[in-house]
């Protein structure tokens, strides 16, 4: 994100090792003051296809100074002379590590576990991975936490070589409360272009709520990662269209049917589309879970998916809601969605300027700019969260 005016570095950072990390950008200001940057910055960003009067009001924390909210993070370890610590990457540096004793992203039970794998590393001299020569067993550790549940999964990734301590390691876990999943995730190559989860002890899953849903999340799954502004987001999103509770819903690049869900009481029939196993998996169990029966999850990657055929046999939507990637939407989606009947388009993007350049070719291609809204999901950073409302008159 470009800065367009100097942030107003007033404040001591809460954590003492801000000045080496590169987990947080903007400890040093004030929350009200990120907010605001953020909310002018969008302005700015849209300025040429969104006049003022259609930004909503920006929707950002409660907290006066938001801590622990992060339900999924990733600890390294790191070795300094003779001992292991838990380390976060060092600020600057897309290699390096700084060896850290807090954190206030998660949640502070979140360091004792991290705490806990430094010790079993050093005793039983784990092979630490070093990113510069590609060698090294265990990579870092992934932590996911239901924020409303209390469930905590903890997953050792490393190379694909087992891991050898397994009791050792599960009864040194299961003592932390809250702890309900452990896994090791084999990898292969320096990218983890190949991936296996195995459970070595506990539930498969964990479970979190947003409103009056309940969520399955699984190791690799999508989910969003501030559990407490999450509701907010899709609460945003739901007040965005004007239902009338007859609508056909699309849910694309979907996740595991999350948005869909939230809102199928809303409408008479969601179809979500979503290609990764995993977040299919939790999508149809989420469906189960909440007992709703008006959600269709389609497998398969949207451009894929979207065929003429497809579109022939399967009823058109009144409303449509995209949750691309970081990259946006591809071109062939930009210019197959012009082609569907009168509806509403809800864009949900983290990434403002990939989601700038998509609007803007969709507005050339007759959609028109309905509303905007910022959702601060990053506190603490830079980034923030987007919806734009969009609407296809014809």
């Amino acid at each position: 994100m470009n800065q367009i005016v100097e942030l107003p570095r007033t404040i001591a950072p809460i954590c003492p090792f801000f000045y080496q990390c590169g987990g947080c950008e903007t400890q040093d200001v004030a929350y009200l003051d990120q907010v605001g940057y953020k909310e002018r910055w969008l302005k700015q960003l849209f300025s040429d296809i969104a006049p003022e009067s259609l930004w909503k009001t920006f929707l950002h924390s409660d907290n006066p100074y938001p801590t622990y909210f992060r339900n999924k993070i990733r600890f390294g370890l790191v070795r300094v002379g003779e001992h292991i610590y838990p380390s976060r990457h060092q600020k600057g540096s897309e290699t390096a590590d700084i060896a850290v004793d807090t954190c206030f992203l998660q949640a502070p039970e979140t360091i004792e576990i991290v705490e806990a794998a430094a010790l079993f590393a050093e005793r039983y001299n784990w092979s630490l991975y070093d990113p510069k020569t590609g060698s090294g067993w265990l990579k870092h550790l992934l932590i996911r936490q239901g924020k409303r549940t209390g469930e905590i999964m903890v997953s050792l990734v490393t190379d694909n070589s087992p891991l050898q301590q397994k009791e050792e390691w599960i009864s040194g876990l299961r003592q932390f409360a809250g702890v309900t999943s452990l896994y090791q995730t084999l990898t292969w190559g320096r990218s983890n272009e190949q991936a296996e989860d195995v459970l070595l002890w506990g539930d498969p899953y964990i479970h979190e709520t947003v409103g009056d849903f309940r969520y399955r999340i699984s190791p690799q799954a999508f989910f969003q990662t501030n559990s407490e502004m999450v509701e907010r987001l899709y609460t945003a999103i739901a007040e965005t269209v004007s239902w009338k509770g007859s609508e056909v819903l699309w849910d694309l690049y979907a996740g595991s049917a999350t948005i869909g869900i939230f809102l199928s009481p809303r409408v008479n029939q969601v179809l979500s589309i979503e290609n990764n196993l995993q977040n299919i998996a939790d999508a149809e169990v989420n469906c189960q879970l909440n007992k709703i029966n008006s959600v269709e999850i389609v497998a398969g990657e949207v451009e894929k998916v979207l065929t003429s055929q497809f579109l022939a046999t399967h009823s058109m939507p009144e409303v449509i809601v995209v949750d691309p990637p970081r990259a946006g939407l591809s071109e062939r989606i930009k210019l197959l969605l012009p082609n569907i009947p009168k509806h509403e388009l809800i864009y949900v993007s983290c990434n403002p300027l990939t989601c700038l350049r998509d609007c803007k070719q969709l507005i050339r291609s007759g959609y028109k700019l309905e509303s905007l809204q910022g959702i601060d999901m990053f506190p603490h950073t830079l980034h923030c969260e987007l919806i734009v409302h969009l609407r296809r008159p014809y």
